[in-house]
């Protein structure tokens, strides 16, 4: 599964950039900041709720070849 993309449909809940580790952040700093530049800041539980309507994805939690974890994280669902 490739990294993902910092292309501003890509974002991580508020709880969830709260839990990661060091290693987990600095490998998907890029994504938070563009966040934080775009003021994209939802709570898991609105999160799960657009899932639910079909507005966004959420792609499950999973280790790069090199060995670096990356969060689970959400998705704007293409139209």
């Amino acid at each position: 599964m490739p990294p993902p993309i910092n292309d501003g449909n890509t974002f991580f809940a508020t709880e969830d950039i709260a839990k990661m580790s060091t290693d987990e952040f600095i490998a998907v700093e890029d994504i938070i900041n563009n966040q934080i530049k775009n003021k994209i800041a939802i709570p898991k539980s609105e999160a799960n709720q657009k899932v639910a309507q079909g507005a966004y994805i959420y792609i499950s939690g999973y280790t790069r070849d090199d060995g670096t974890k990356v969060s689970g994280y959400y998705r704007r669902r293409q139209h």
